[in-house]
């Protein structure tokens, strides 16, 4: 009977482990997977941001695994607003505003501007991302002060 029940615990164990890790490797997974196409605009006059089933999935870590994997990368620029989206969508959803400006050459469209929760980027002519390299700079000084400040009050 010590032995049954010595057995069930260890198959417990090794199948909590073996969750753990698949998690893991999900988040990794998607995390690799976020780029500028992980989200998209509504194409109505009040644009609104719509993720990619990848990025919707990171929207629901827990916070601690939210900071822990998705805050190193905010320094890829391929990934630097994604990321500071799902960060905001996470910890300060009340910030959740989009504006779109436009940038005229000569008289002509020439680049969209965007502004997420303070970050801003713009798609130029030819749907080229652009973005800055003070405001991805800036996004992350902003995000370690958020991450120290919710880190204190222990997330």
């Amino acid at each position: 009977m010590r032995l049954r029940l010595i057995i069930f615990v260890l198959v417990i164990k090794s199948n909590i482990l073996y969750s753990q890790n698949i998690l893991e490797d999900s988040i990794n997974f998607y995390i690799k997977k976020l780029d500028w196409n992980s989200f998209t605009f509504t194409p109505t006059y009040a644009r609104s941001l719509v993720l990619s089933s990848e990025a919707q999935k990171l929207v629901y870590l827990e916070k601690k695994d939210a900071v822990n994997k998705l805050f190193p990368q905010i320094i890829d620029s391929q990934k630097t607003v994604i990321i500071h989206i799902i960060l905001s969508k996470i910890f300060e959803p009340q910030n959740a505003y989009l504006s779109t400006s436009y940038i005229y050459k000569e008289k002509i469209i020439s680049n969209l501007a965007y502004c997420y929760n303070n970050l801003n980027w713009q798609i130029d002519e030819h749907g080229i991302y652009i973005i800055n390299a003070d405001e991805i700079k800036k996004i992350k000084t902003y995000w370690e002060e958020r991450i120290s400040f919710l880190t204190d009050r222990k997330l």
